[in-house]
């Protein structure tokens, strides 16, 4: 033991230096932050005067520590997991000031300089590292953050950070493009990410008005720029509403609203019909005349104009035989396989032999594709006043439409007549040409022997409406309907 004074007196008992005087003190070694950091593995205890900090310190296991009382020292982490309305930040505690540091966390708001009088975490207590959660921001908005540490002698705040709070994307909507009954297209483009990354883009829609993506959605990739999409499966006659949207951690932002109405059924290529009975049965008639149709659907042929009757006897019949023949000609039939004849002419008289959609008749391939339970026959002649207007459901008719094969058997006795019917025939048939393949219906399919006839350029030359001339000399109209 060994004892300083001026008094002679022992040193303590407890002590093993004991140092007493009235009028000098203690003078440790002096030594600046550098210095004292470069002491190798200094001792548990180890007491040195920072001349730095003007404050006597010791050392721990776990670093330096004051004896001078202040506010902790503490550093703020940089921010990440930037949200609309969260983000993350924390701190660490390098210094508790020499007393315990008993709050810590981050504090922020929208004007710099931040302190415990605006938002503020609370994280733990004590010296260290913390992670801490910046809650209910506001989209787009720029924050300003520091970290915080509380001991008994005040607060002490870390570096200031800044970081804005992303926005949803902002997206414009394209007018709607290639309308037909069952799809069309639009798209948009995504000017501006609104500050994260756009996680999905397209385009939403609804039959009423303001879509969202709760409604239906056509989905087209990520990211800014330019985009399109293809609507499916619409339905015929029909207002959509559309707006694109785009997507971000934030939320999804909306282009404006626009409208298209995709096309009647049979109204264009697009939007084509099985048969015109489909037409009106759905409601989207416009009255007798030219539609379009595509009886194999998804199938190889295109679709092709026709003529539709929706007027008579109901309506939606489908024209498949067109014959304005004019009297002393003799004029080729010409057999159609990927489309129907259109009516043009509507007197008597008429020549539409070269006219280049009126003439001609269906095939039996196109007769097989298209579907249709009852045919209808129309005739007239300038011979005489009678007139041929009948339909029929006569299956031995329509089989013989469609294959070529079999005969019309059977017609004289399964048939109702129509409007303006004079006509010995049906009533009298008794004789029916079979097997005449694509001239099913104009080869004399029924006549009665020598007396009347319906005949297309039968036998080659002859042109016959309930008669039997013989011949081509008679002005002659030739029709076939189905539906």
């Amino acid at each position: 033991q060994v004892g300083i004074n001026q008094t002679g007196n022992p040193p303590h008992p407890a002590a093993m230096l004991d140092v007493e005087s009235n009028s000098k003190g203690l003078l440790p070694p002096r030594l600046n932050t550098g210095q004292r950091d470069s002491i190798q593995n200094p001792a548990n205890g180890l007491m040195v005067f920072n001349t730095d900090l003007n404050c006597m310190q010791y050392y721990r296991p776990s670093g330096w520590y004051s004896m001078c009382p202040k506010p902790p020292l503490v550093l703020t982490t940089l921010v990440s997991g930037v949200t609309g309305i969260s983000a993350i930040s924390g701190g660490t505690v390098t210094d508790d000031g020499g007393t315990l540091v008993t709050a810590r966390g981050v504090c922020w708001d929208t004007a710099a300089s931040p302190t415990l009088s605006d938002s503020f975490s609370v994280d733990g207590v004590g010296m260290g590292v913390f992670t801490s959660t910046l809650g209910s921001l506001q989209n787009g908005t720029t924050y300003f953050v520091r970290a915080y540490a509380t001991n008994s002698e005040g607060t002490g705040y870390g570096n200031e950070l800044s970081f804005t709070t992303p926005n949803p994307p902002t997206v414009s909507t394209d007018t709607a493009i290639n309308i037909g009954g069952n799809t069309a297209v639009s798209g948009g483009n995504v000017s501006q990410d609104g500050g994260a990354p756009v996680l999905a883009r397209g385009v939403c829609y609804s039959t009423s008005p303001n879509p969202t993506t709760s409604n239906s959605t056509v989905i087209s990739g990520s990211g800014t720029g330019v985009f399109s999409c293809t609507f499916q499966n619409l339905q015929n006659n029909t207002i959509y509403y559309v707006r694109a949207y785009a997507s971000n951690v934030v939320g999804t932002g909306y282009g404006s609203q626009i409208t298209f109405t995709t096309k009647k059924l049979g109204e264009a290529s697009n939007s084509p019909a099985l048969n015109c009975q489909q037409i009106i049965s759905q409601g989207q008639s416009v009255g007798t005349g030219v539609y379009w149709l595509d009886p194999d659907t998804s199938g190889p042929m295109l679709p092709f104009q026709c003529y539709c009757d929706m007027t008579t006897d109901g309506g939606g019949w489908t024209l498949v035989l067109n014959y304005f023949h004019s009297g002393g000609s003799n004029p080729s039939l010409l057999v159609l396989s990927n489309r129907l004849p259109i009516q043009n002419a509507t007197s008597l008289g008429s020549n539409e032999s070269n006219h280049p959609t009126a003439w001609g008749h269906v095939s039996n391939s196109l007769a097989n594709l298209l579907s249709f339970s009852s045919v209808r026959f129309y005739g007239q002649t300038s011979g005489h006043g009678r007139i041929i207007h009948f339909k029929t459901t006569l299956n031995s008719v329509i089989s013989y439409m469609k294959s070529g094969t079999g005969s019309m058997n059977g017609l004289n006795a399964s048939y109702s007549t129509l409007s303006g019917h004079t006509a010995n025939i049906p009533a009298q048939i008794d004789s029916y040409h079979s097997n005449f393949g694509n001239n099913a219906l104009t080869d004399f399919p029924f006549y009665r022997t020598a007396l009347y006839h319906w005949g297309i350029q039968g036998t080659g030359i002859r042109w016959e409406v309930d008669d039997y001339p013989n011949g081509s000399g008679n002005h002659t109209i030739h029709q076939v309907w189905i539906k």
